[in-house]
């Protein structure tokens, strides 16, 4: 009863991004190594989804998880992309680390989240999920 749930709505602007990657799961061969280690990232991103078992609400603690992997997800996914994705890899996850820091400064509870903020972080993040699938469906 103490423990402060996180609404799922909260959580909906996160997985904006997973949802069009969907679309890159057909990523085929290319002969730049890079650029198919990225595209098989990008599936396993999809297909692990870190807010997919968190239901209508999670703890602060399950939200500090999911966003962890996501945020590491993310990261991995600069560490591997090809330069012509670069940019909007990096773009994606400066949005995902700025989602969450506000969360974090939060802790990761809805009590504490400034709805402005975070409302203006989860345009960007969607702006960033957009640009990425945009930019590398001809890559994939």
């Amino acid at each position: 009863m103490g423990h402060r749930t996180f609404p799922r709505r909260w959580a909906a602007p996160l997985a904006v991004a997973l949802a069009p990657a969907l679309v890159l799961a057909a990523c085929g061969d290319d002969d730049d190594g890079d650029a198919a280690t990225f595209c098989d990232r990008l599936v396993d991103l999809t297909e692990n989804d870190p807010f997919a078992s968190l239901g209508d609400a999670a703890t602060a603690s399950q939200m500090e998880a999911a966003m962890n992997a996501l945020r590491a997800r993310a990261e991995e996914l600069v560490d591997v992309a090809p330069e012509v994705a670069r940019g909007a890899t990096t773009d994606y996850r400066d949005a995902v680390v700025a989602v969450d820091d506000l969360l974090a400064e939060a802790g990761y509870s809805p009590a504490g989240l400034d709805v402005g903020r975070y409302q203006a972080a989860s345009k960007d993040y969607a702006a960033a999920a957009v640009r990425l699938e945009r930019h590398l469906t001809a890559e994939c």
